[in-house]
């Protein structure tokens, strides 16, 4: 019974390929299309598989040269800056005047704690902060470490600002005023 049906479900198939290839399949007794029809039906899956295989090593040989992937792109933050012997020279954004520098508390990195904080770069990179400027508590910045809302310190046309993402100049505020924070990774 088993070895009925394992022929059925071949026939069925070989009667779907040759219609969608066009061969007439008439109802009735099965009756199997003939030699030329299923050398034309091979030939024409033969042609779809090259195409499909030239168009796979198209793409890997694009991959394999290295086309640059778009990188996002980012703000000039006019505070960094190379300096004479090669070594990267920050310019830190400034205290709001006359306060001490209060520090970030250790609890907004808890796990689960979602306050909006601000990405600084510094000479050890990026740091995020719960101030707008550089303090001991600031953390370094991981992209996609976890998801709350930020606000970047970039310094642009001589003025320290505040903007809500790091690749436009869209929605930068002074350094004074209270920024647009936007969810993010």
């Amino acid at each position: 019974m088993t070895m009925k049906l394992k022929y059925l479900a071949a026939l069925s198939v070989l009667a779907a390929a040759t219609a969608h290839a066009g061969i007439p399949v008439v109802g009735g007794p099965v009756r199997l299309p003939n030699t030329a029809q299923l050398l034309q039906l091979a030939e024409q899956h033969q042609v779809l598989a090259l195409q499909y295989q030239q168009l796979a090593q198209a793409q890997v040989k694009q991959t394999q040269q290295g086309q640059p992937q778009p990188a996002q792109p980012q703000l000039k933050n006019e505070a960094v800056r190379e300096g004479t012997n090669g070594t990267r020279v920050v310019e830190e954004p400034p205290l709001p005047r006359g306060s001490s520098s209060p520090t970030t508390p250790q609890s907004l990195w808890a796990p689960g704690v979602v306050s909006p904080t601000y990405v600084i770069d510094s000479n050890q990179g990026l740091r995020e902060c719960g101030w707008p400027w550089l303090d001991k508590g600031c953390r370094a910045y991981v992209p996609k470490q976890d998801r709350r809302e930020r606000a970047w310190v970039l310094k642009l046309n001589g003025q320290w600002m505040k903007c809500p993402h790091r690749d436009t100049a869209k929605g930068c505020v002074s350094h004074s005023d209270f920024p647009n924070m936007v969810l993010q990774d």
